[in-house]
């Protein structure tokens, strides 16, 4: 049987207190990251380097580590998260996209998910799209998404970009990725 911790009565500055210890028990279900005995926490947020396109979808590939606990969970391009440890996560990314051209009417952020068997899953996506268009200007278009995934330490993640003719994605503070575990 596990120890619940213990209950005790006691005086302080003369009145009754009721004391509930826990500093033997791990309340928090016993998560651990990289073999550590004490739970951790698992965090990361990186930002981009301005990055341009096209029609065509791209990956981004220009991401920067800003902080990461554990450390070293930024792989590459195209496998921007390695989790860990199995859980839920919050993925949260957001940027807005600037037209180049005066003909834009529509842009779009993907994230796609990859399991150990190597089934690509769009997981999710953002769009921002105009149906008539009255004006001929470039145009900033904000894109964000936020989800929570079950995630094991052989998924990988990767976001892509596109909007129609040509347009840039801004370097943080403007583009940036934060995740978190969330169990």
């Amino acid at each position: 049987m596990a120890n619940l911790g213990s209950i005790y009565g006691t005086k302080i500055d003369g009145s009754n207190t009721l004391v509930i210890d826990f500093s033997n028990v791990d309340i928090c279900g016993n998560l651990k990251v990289n073999g550590q005995t004490q739970n951790s926490k698992v965090f990361m947020r990186m930002n981009t380097f301005l990055q341009t396109g096209n029609a065509t979808e791209q990956t981004i590939t220009n991401w920067t580590p800003v902080i990461s606990e554990p450390a070293n969970l930024y792989q590459s391009s195209t496998d921007i998260f390695r989790p860990p440890r199995n859980g839920h996560y919050s993925i949260n990314f957001q940027t807005s996209l600037e037209s180049t051209t005066n003909n834009s009417v529509n842009a779009r952020i993907k994230l796609y998910q990859t399991d150990i068997f190597g089934t690509l899953s769009l997981v999710s996506h953002s769009e921002e799209r105009e149906a008539n268009q009255t004006t001929q200007v470039p145009k900033f278009r904000f894109l964000n998404m936020n989800i929570i995934l079950y995630l094991v330490p052989t998924d990988s993640l990767y976001i892509t970009i596109q909007g129609d003719n040509g347009y840039s994605m801004p370097a943080s503070p403007y583009t940036n990725l934060s995740i978190h575990n969330v169990d």
